[in-house]
């Protein structure tokens, strides 16, 4: 009944909005705010499967199209919009614009029961305050093998960007700092 609902609602959103003049110039974001507390799937028990979210971009004119299996976070959201609308002002972002920004590392990061994790396309790690924890390739969906090895320079890199996000979002968090300093 709920997913009906959902649904039942969405089209009639889509069925009112579609008469709107704005409707054609318009981007539509999908995001889930938490993954489903109903498992049913082995992966969805596991901590990168529990936050895993459904996320997509729609408009009207289908100018966006296709499907992307990269990682993606919803801190990506705001970076990916201000590209589309070609904003090129400088801005203060932890995420990165999915479409205009292929140097940067796909990457989702969060905290789950006061553990930290960094999923790749290629590894999840896992840390506490103090050390990094456990490492699971990203085919290893059920995270039964864990493989930190942090002499592996693959692992070493990705554990040591993981620490230089956390560090700077601290950094802001505790000075307060959001903006980017205006030029002179």
């Amino acid at each position: 009944p709920c997913v009906a609902y959902t649904d039942l609602s969405i089209r009639k959103f889509f069925e009112k909005a579609s008469k709107e003049p704005w409707f054609e110039n318009t981007l539509f974001i999908f995001v889930a705010d938490h993954a489903s507390g109903y498992n049913a799937y082995e992966e969805s028990q596991t901590a990168k499967g529990s936050t895993a979210i459904i996320y997509f971009l729609y408009t009207p004119d289908h100018s966006l199209q296709g499907i992307s299996n990269e990682v993606v976070q919803q801190l990506d959201i705001m970076p990916t919009v201000l590209g589309l609308m070609g904003y090129e002002k400088p801005y203060f972002a932890f995420g990165r614009d999915l479409f205009n920004e292929p140097e940067r590392k796909a990457i989702a990061t969060n905290c789950v029961n006061q553990i930290y994790q960094c999923i790749t396309d290629s590894l999840s790690i896992y840390m506490d305050d103090e050390n990094t924890l456990y490492a699971y390739t990203a085919t290893d969906t059920l995270q039964q093998h864990d493989i930190l090895d942090l002499t592996n320079p693959g692992q070493k890199k990705i554990d040591d960007y993981f620490k230089a996000i956390l560090q700077s979002y601290t950094t802001h968090i505790r000075k307060k700092s959001y903006v980017v300093p205006q030029q002179k």
